[in-house]
């Protein structure tokens, strides 16, 4: 298992670009046509939808 420690701002970041690829994913899955792509697309599209469950939900400043 490996262990990442980030700052508040690092964890944000990353929550961000997870959530920003998990919309970009939803768009490709749904204009693809071949099964295999669209199968690949859906397991990468779980894989990180579990690594945004680990990470733990920060309440930062409003901008």
């Amino acid at each position: 298992m490996i262990q990442l420690e980030l700052t508040n701002e690092e964890e944000q970041d990353l929550r961000e670009e997870v959530e920003k690829r998990l919309t970009e994913l939803d768009h490709e899955i749904a204009h693809t046509h071949s099964v295999d792509f669209k199968n690949m697309l859906k397991r990468r599209r779980q894989s990180l939808r579990k690594l945004l469950e680990k990470l733990p939900d920060i309440a930062g400043p409003a901008s």
